[in-house]
């Protein structure tokens, strides 16, 4: 993203013994997902608003971060 200024940023981080998401909106839109533990880097964008990077060029503005338990699909 040209023109960021990602001088503040902050760390999230969970814990836990189960696969998990790390959502950063109520649409529970993960920015990482993890088995056990996981964290992800949120900076503040020259908007003032917190994104994460989800992807090589791709990011997403963090609104009420949750985490939630990774679904398992049995086929």
């Amino acid at each position: 993203m040209d023109g960021i200024n990602f001088s503040v940023a902050n760390l999230l981080t969970l814990e836990t013994m189960f696969d998990v998401v790390l959502a950063g909106n109520k649409y529970g839109n993960p920015i990482a997902i993890g088995q056990g533990s996981v964290s992800q880097v949120i900076r503040c964008n020259n908007k003032g608003k917190w994104v994460a990077q989800v992807g090589p060029g791709k990011w997403i503005r963090v609104k009420d971060a949750f985490c939630y338990l990774k679904p398992e699909f049995d086929f």
